[in-house]
């Protein structure tokens, strides 16, 4: 029976790895992947943690993962990508759905099984995080004031640890009369050394203004920066892609029956069906010139994003495979009419018409 793709969904560790004959190293020495933990998670994304001495194996630098079910029953889960490549795995549960057995033909077998209970010391390796002190305003013991009189309750202990060259004692303190949003966005920084996950680019831009009357907030101005500078990134893609809806709508547009004269139609007018042809194909290069500045662009500027940018990217590109499908079927259903409505003294006349402009792109493009 077929297993769906929610089987897999969870926590793992790689308990085993046995290496194939001629290889690597014999298949009875460790290979240093043993106790590390793989999460596949429902969005497609895998997280490792990783062990001592695996840090260097391509699989681990993977992001993403498929899982996909083959002619012969068999399930595979691909792993992307590796400086452009996929590590393919096929996977056998023959014993237990909590153990998995996957074989990368030519490299090794990992023995796997679910982890569902905690480690002891889990709890002891827990992110810890000042934030809630800041949102609770519990024991504050100084208060700064935004220009619209929101009243922030801080702790001066944790002010002077994370940017001590600030006189905190001052009347009234730093930050006092800045936008709210601008000084609620700066004690984050200050509390968690990080950005809010909701923040806006025009509210980045003011504190990097604000932040310039502070030297000392020199690293915060940086990672405001470094923030604008991604979400410029992402705008970029999100046009690429656009443009690339934009090019298929005009294809399909042009290939649309609209009502025209007898003598004027795709079916009866060889020179407009060759323009047509020739639109067509104008707006398919641009749609694949976009598509590769789109996949060079992510390719060199994935090093800056975040993990988390990446993947918001990845599910954004995936979002739009439904659309393109659809322009795509709407691509082929007005091919289909526009072909289907021809006679056989029509189809003639076309390709009598067509050919020699056939020969002409073929020499064009062997120059």
């Amino acid at each position: 029976m077929a297993q769906s793709s929610q089987t897999f969904l969870g926590t793992w560790e790689i308990a085993m790895c046995i290496i194939q004959p001629g290889t690597g190293p014999s298949n009875q020495d460790p290979t240093g992947i043993e106790g590390t933990v793989m999460k596949l998670e429902e969005s497609g994304d895998v997280t490792w943690t990783v062990s001592a001495g695996a840090e260097d194996l391509p699989l681990i630098s993977c992001e993403t993962y498929d899982v996909f079910h083959t002619t012969l029953s068999n399930v595979v889960i691909r792993f992307g990508a590796h400086q452009g490549h996929i590590i393919e795995f096929r996977v056998d549960q023959p014993e237990s759905p909590d153990q998995m057995l996957m074989t990368c033909d030519g490299w090794c077998l990992l023995h796997c099984r679910r982890s569902t209970t905690s480690e002891p010391g889990a709890a002891m390796d827990a992110t810890f995080s000042l934030l809630p002190a800041l949102e609770d305003g519990y024991f504050s013991d100084l208060t700064i004031v935004a220009s619209n009189d929101k009243k922030f309750a801080v702790h001066l202990c944790i002010l002077q640890l994370s940017a001590p060259e600030l006189d905190w004692s001052a009347e009234p303190p730093p930050l006092t009369g800045l936008r709210e949003d601008v000084v609620g966005t700066m004690l984050h920084y200050l509390y968690a050394e990080c950005l809010p996950a909701n923040l806006s680019e025009l509210t980045a831009f003011q504190c990097i203004n604000a932040a310039s009357s502070y030297p000392s907030l020199a690293p915060f101005t940086t990672l405001c920066q470094h923030y604008l500078r991604n979400m410029a990134l992402k705008q970029q893609i999100v046009s690429l892609v656009n443009d690339m809806h934009t090019c298929a709508s005009h294809i399909i547009q042009h290939l649309s029956n609209k009502p025209a004269p007898a003598s004027d139609s795709l079916n009866t007018n060889p020179a407009k069906l060759c323009f047509v042809v020739r639109q067509s194909l104008r707006e398919a290069a641009v749609a694949g010139a976009k598509l590769v500045m789109l996949c060079d662009l992510f390719s060199k500027r994935k090093v800056d994003l975040t993990r988390d940018q990446r993947h918001e990217i990845i599910r954004y590109a995936k979002s739009r495979l439904p659309i393109f499908m659809n322009q795509l079927h709407r691509f082929l259903v007005s091919l289909k009419t526009t072909l289907s409505s021809m006679s056989p003294a029509q189809r003639q006349e076309i390709a009598t018409y067509l050919v020699p402009e056939v020969c002409v792109w073929q020499t064009a493009s062997c120059l």
